[in-house]
């Protein structure tokens, strides 16, 4: 197993090429500077985290890089938790499970992530005399972008891709561990989003969801994805009885 180093170690496997090298400190002080800016956001975390991973993988033995990558790490599945727990205590069941998965996609072995994941799955006891019936129902989450074509030509990584299109249609892009950044070229005159994002998905070999009106999940186009992710949806009961209107 190679040792792991820091950018002033001197053995051979420490160091890639001068390229990768300079590439990688450029992602980590860009990521740096993302974790630092103020207000913090989760969009801003987001892409410190692909920051670091990207100067991680370009230079796998450097002992920064990794720290601050697992640092990341810990810092976005704790504010996906809390974000579900606050979710859970108003009630928003669906949205406080996927704001737990998404903690679980950054540290799958947390046990307490765990439990909050079978929390917000189970459902909650509203005493009933008749079965719920179902009165409006959704094969898959719906987004609502904004409905004006747009023109992109654009050099860059794939993860800025996809969100430059989200962002263009007024939508937020959340991605999944599996998303593999590239480089990427994409030009499209004249696209409303349904085809701006077929053709991006195309080119960054993604595919994506909708996690509500608003926000896009992009995952790695693979089998195992589309079987875990493919069947988003959504459903509305009329619950009869004496309850009042929020149960």
């Amino acid at each position: 197993m190679q040792p792991l180093c820091s950018d002033t170690a001197v053995a051979p496997a420490c160091h890639g090429g001068a390229k990768d090298l300079k590439l990688a400190r450029q992602a980590f002080a860009r990521g740096v500077e993302l974790e630092q800016s103020r207000p913090q956001t989760l969009q801003h975390l987001n892409q410190a985290y692909y920051e670091f991973q990207r100067a991680s993988r370009l230079v796998p033995q450097n002992v920064e890089y990794q720290t601050a990558l697992d640092l990341s790490r810990q810092r976005l599945a704790a504010m996906h938790v809390e974000l579900g727990r606050s979710d859970l205590l108003d009630g928003r069941q669906a949205e406080a499970s996927e704001e737990f998965r998404t903690a679980l996609n950054f540290d799958p072995q947390n046990e307490f992530v765990q439990q909050r994941m079978h929390d917000a799955l189970r459902p909650s006891p509203v005493p009933v005399a008749n079965p719920p019936e179902v009165v409006a129902s959704s094969d898959a989450l719906t987004l609502k972008p904004i409905d004006d074509p747009r023109d992109f030509h654009y050099r860059g990584d794939s993860r800025g891709l996809l969100t430059a299109v989200a962002e263009s249609y007024g939508l937020t892009e959340v991605f999944d561990d599996s998303f593999v950044g590239r480089p990427v070229r994409f030009d499209i005159e004249r696209a409303d989003f349904s085809t701006a994002m077929q053709a991006a998905s195309e080119v960054t070999k993604s595919f994506s969801v909708a996690l509500d009106s608003t926000i896009i999940f992009s995952c790695a186009d693979s089998k195992e994805n589309h079987r875990l992710f493919d069947h988003m949806g959504m459903r509305s009961f009329y619950i009869p009885g004496e309850g009042d209107p929020q149960e």
